[in-house]
């Protein structure tokens, strides 16, 4: 499956106090809808668009990080279609085909925590997900 698209529709970075003491941040990916979408392929090729919401919650309420968007794949018509048909299934039971989770899943992740770092440091947050830091040899 390649990734042929990926577009934020929704950018949207709050801070709501000044941090400080104990801060929570929790990050959440849910997964919205699939369709297939109608482009100029070759016959035995499709794509999929993935609708996708990601938030970065600071707690106790020091701000937000949210994003709207879709990723688009191509891949085999077999499998756009095998996604599409598993789609209400796989959300209810909360249980995912290995596309979704080892293909899907960590491309929204990898460029949703990206710009999140960057939206984090614009408003003074700290990063959503922890950074290396250097150890230092006494």
């Amino acid at each position: 499956m390649a990734v042929i698209g990926f577009n934020f529709t929704k950018m949207l970075a709050e801070k709501a106090k000044p941090t400080k003491g104990n801060i929570s941040i929790n990050n959440n990916l849910d997964l919205k809808s699939v369709e297939e979408v109608k482009m100029a392929v070759t016959e035995n090729k499709a794509v999929l668009k993935l609708n996708f919401k990601f938030i970065t919650t600071y707690q106790p309420d020091f701000g937000r990080i949210e994003f709207e968007g879709n990723v688009l794949f191509l891949d085999d018509k077999q499998k756009v279609k095998e996604v599409i048909d598993n789609w209400t299934k796989w959300i209810k039971e909360k249980k995912f085909g290995t596309m979704i989770t080892e293909q899907m899943i960590p491309n929204i992740l990898n460029k949703c925590n990206v710009q999140a770092i960057i939206m984090s440091k614009e408003i003074n947050l700290p990063a959503p997900i922890p950074l290396p830091r250097p150890k230092v040899q006494k």
